[in-house]
């Protein structure tokens, strides 16, 4: 009734005409723009077209595009084909790669006499006894560009697909992989195709799910390095080939623009769309998939030398629930596949639970007690610093904890409050290996949640790990913070299903953050030392966000996992400090924020996209 009277005030005020204008901003701001809108807005011109086909660039390498021949029709062969041949970006060439099928040839003869004139378009035919994945490799070797990209047949190329990776080369030209961002559900309903806005690379996502796709450009060296791809990863090639591509360079570089388009939607045993893998004759089930996936993963890991075991499939189409996510056509096929990889631990460190408290004795109760009852990891001690309580019933509840549980230790901090001081005082206190930064009004819900946490953090990469929360009707509140989503900083996934996939099945994913709410962080006590602990500045906000930017300064990983749950008792409805005072501490704060971190807030956070809003962290489309 508020809304609707504050509506009508605006109108009588404003008028009709700013007054539509305001309802849409408004409508737009909570559902977010249509992909047709922001297709609209980014597509390319005919002006931009021609300018890009003049341009000369100072490095100017040729790029042979592999497109495999299996089981596809000579339509879609013929369509991809144009897609090549309407690059803005003309030094390329195209590798018609035939398989082991003798009538390859005889069904695309249609298309390799239409194209025939075009002396960039060669057949490569494989010798008959080898497989796709063989025909692939030989047409690579037959090939003479500097960088290789694979396309399916029935798949597209951006016009300016060639001409954005060139681009990036030049602009940044250590890079040997690329990778950009992609759409699929092309065909008949176009304007229902399904946007893929891809992070920065993010090697904990990678190992979630395979995320990166389509489109990639390999250098040929690293090919060389990395190893062709390899028969024995049935429907998972692609997969494993980008893990190995990852593992032997450091120069990576992501184009946030639509440059592959899927022609049609992926089946459920085609879901990981990778080269080679379209349509072919031997192409196992999903369960097959899945499990050249894990194989992939865990031969990644052991090459890598790190230890861990994966789990079974966590996300399966028959758990899948309905959503309504933005414009994310989230489905039971396109759910599941996502891999949860558990880390080993060599030994089990003592963890020290840092617990600010004033007066709420019921909600450090309920915090403690879950712990307590519910941690499948035991050997914790708490640090419980009281900050200026008042009420009796505090004090003996400190005093029945302490003498019922000889590892719980109460401290007194009599400063006032200031949330970086009463942590950093916690830790000196502390006698853990890793510390454990906890809300009092929280509670465990996944018992694994502090070992899955400690399993990360004992990773020499990474510096600190967060965890999902959920407010108390089980939606999320934090599943990982977007640097300048709303400002500064903001939660994703706030308000969506705790058991959602979420964007892209982000949400659901183990995956780097630039920062992660200290709500509930893990840490290792030498990076806490290392970097003097929260800065002292921020009071009350943002202390987490730059502690976690310090981290990531340093060349260390934050993570975000799902599999560490706890419920985090915080108002949703809870708004801004309206007292003056407080609100000029808040202000100081972010204009200090503001100072500490200017690039990440004018060029936007790695591990968001830039052709999302940063209105919101809830990954809706930006114009």
């Amino acid at each position: 009734m508020a809304r609707i009277k504050r509506g009508f005030s605006y109108l009588r005020k404003h008028g009709l005409k700013a007054f539509c204008k305001k309802a849409y901003e408004k409508i737009r701001l909570h559902y977010g723009i249509s992909y047709r809108s922001w297709q609209r807005s980014h597509r390319l011109t005919r002006k931009q077209f021609k300018l890009q086909t003049r341009e000369t660039f100072s490095y100017m390498p040729k790029i042979s595009v592999i497109l495999p021949l299996c089981r596809t029709t000579g339509k879609e062969t013929e369509d991809s084909i144009k897609s090549v041949q309407e690059q803005s970006y003309g030094n390329w060439e195209l590798i018609l790669a035939g398989g082991r099928v003798e009538s390859d040839a005889a069904k695309h003869e249609s298309a390799l006499r239409t194209n025939g004139q075009d002396q960039r378009i060669k057949y490569f035919s494989g010798l008959q006894q080898q497989s796709m994945i063989e025909g692939i490799n030989s047409a690579v070797t037959v090939s003479s560009g500097e960088y290789i990209i694979f396309l399916e047949a029935g798949d597209f190329l951006a016009r300016n697909a060639l001409y954005e990776c060139v681009k990036a080369l030049n602009e940044n030209p250590e890079t040997e992989f690329l990778y950009s961002d992609e759409d699929k559900g092309f065909g008949k309903r176009k304007n229902d195709a399904e946007p893929c806005f891809k992070p920065d690379f993010n090697l904990d996502l990678l190992r979630s799910l395979n995320y990166i796709g389509h489109l990639v450009a390999v250098h040929r060296t690293l090919w060389e390095k990395a190893g062709p791809l390899r028969d024995g990863y049935k429907g998972a090639e692609g997969y494993d080939f980008i893990l190995r591509c990852v593992e032997q360079t450091k120069n990576i570089f992501h184009i946030s623009k639509i440059l592959y388009h899927g022609k049609r939607e992926a089946l459920p045993e085609e879901r990981q769309r990778e080269p080679g893998n379209r349509r072919n004759e031997n192409n196992p089930g999903a369960r097959e998939v899945f499990e050249s996936e894990k194989k992939a993963i865990a031969d990644h890991l052991k090459r890598c030398g790190i230890s861990a075991v994966l789990k079974p499939e966590d996300w399966k189409p028959e758990n899948w629930k309905p959503e309504n996510w933005k414009s994310e056509k989230s489905t039971p096929e396109n759910i599941g596949r996502i891999h949860h990889v558990v880390y080993s631990r060599d030994k089990e460190p003592l963890v020290s639970v840092i617990i600010p408290n004033k007066d709420a004795a019921a909600d450090l109760c309920k915090c403690v007690d879950s712990l307590e009852r519910n941690s499948s990891y035991r050997n914790l001690e708490y640090i419980i610093v009281e900050n200026n309580s008042r009420e009796e019933e505090t004090f003996r509840y400190y005093e029945k904890l302490q003498k019922e549980n000889p590892r719980v230790k109460v401290h007194r901090y009599n400063g006032g409050f200031n949330y970086s001081k009463i942590n950093n005082f916690g830790v000196q206190q502390a006698r853990g290996e890793y510390l454990l930064l906890l809300n009092n009004d929280t509670e465990l819900k996944a018992p694994d949640s502090i070992g899955e946490m400690l399993g990360i953090c004992m990773r020499r990469d990474v510096g600190a790990v967060g965890a999902k929360l959920l407010y108390f009707d089980d939606t999320i509140q934090h599943a990982g913070v977007i640097i300048g989503a709303g400002g500064i900083a903001g939660h994703c996934f706030t308000g969506l299903p705790g058991d959602a996939a979420g964007y892209c099945k982000r949400a659901a994913c183990v995956q780097d953050y630039n920062a992660v709410t200290a709500a509930c962080l893990m840490t290792k006590r030498s990076v806490f030392e290392t970097l003097g602990g929260l800065r002292e500045e921020f009071e009350v906000a943002f202390n987490d966000i730059d502690y976690c930017m310090r981290i990531r300064q340093q060349g260390e990983l934050v993570v975000y996992t799902p599999y560490a749950e706890f419920y985090h008792y915080e108002s949703k409805t809870r708004g801004l400090d309206t007292e003056p005072e407080k609100k000029e501490r808040f202000m100081g704060e972010i204009r200090l924020f503001e100072e500490l971190w200017p690039e990440i807030l004018e060029n936007g956070d790695c591990y968001y996209n830039p052709n999302l809003s940063y209105k919101k962290a809830d990954f809706a489309l930006g114009l």
